[in-house]
């Protein structure tokens, strides 16, 4: 059986995208009902889930930009969307990482005007990797 290696990359590629999303969004959830319902410990959940988030990007990342550079056989991906989607994603995971790291360097004792600054970039770090998602789709022809 003959593994047809450009077929295997753009599927780990749209496999390995959904799970920092779902992650990033979900930390925001459980940091945002910490700080409502006062449950310190969801705190706790939204930290690991932002470090799970910030590493599943990694695969996400790297198999996108080697699909469209055209490795493994594939046609370099050039056109409008694709840059978009490349450059957006670039950033969306870059300020996913750097959070990640800011708050693994606190140890997770963000508070006040710092922890409120964090809770801005991850919502805008959210926002990009959902456009970053949709305009992934539509790369796709799925939308």
């Amino acid at each position: 059986m003959k593994i047809d290696f450009a077929e295997l990359w753009v599927h780990v590629h749209g496999a390995s995208t959904h799970f920092p999303i779902a992650l990033l969004i979900v930390s925001l959830l459980f940091d945002l009902g910490a700080l409502i319902f006062r449950q310190p410990n969801w705190r706790i959940v939204a930290y690991y889930t932002l470090l799970a988030a910030a590493l599943g990007t990694i695969p996400a990342v790297l198999s996108g930009l080697t699909g469209g550079q055209g490795w493994f056989g594939i046609d370099p991906w050039t056109s409008g969307p694709v840059n978009t989607h490349r450059l957006v994603s670039l950033i969306a995971s870059g300020i996913m990482l750097a959070l990640a790291l800011w708050r693994g360097l606190k140890r997770d004792a963000l508070k006040g005007v710092p922890f409120a600054i964090y809770l801005v970039l991850v919502v805008l770090s959210s926002v990009l990797i959902g456009y970053t998602g949709w305009l992934g789709g539509a790369v796709a022809g799925v939308y």
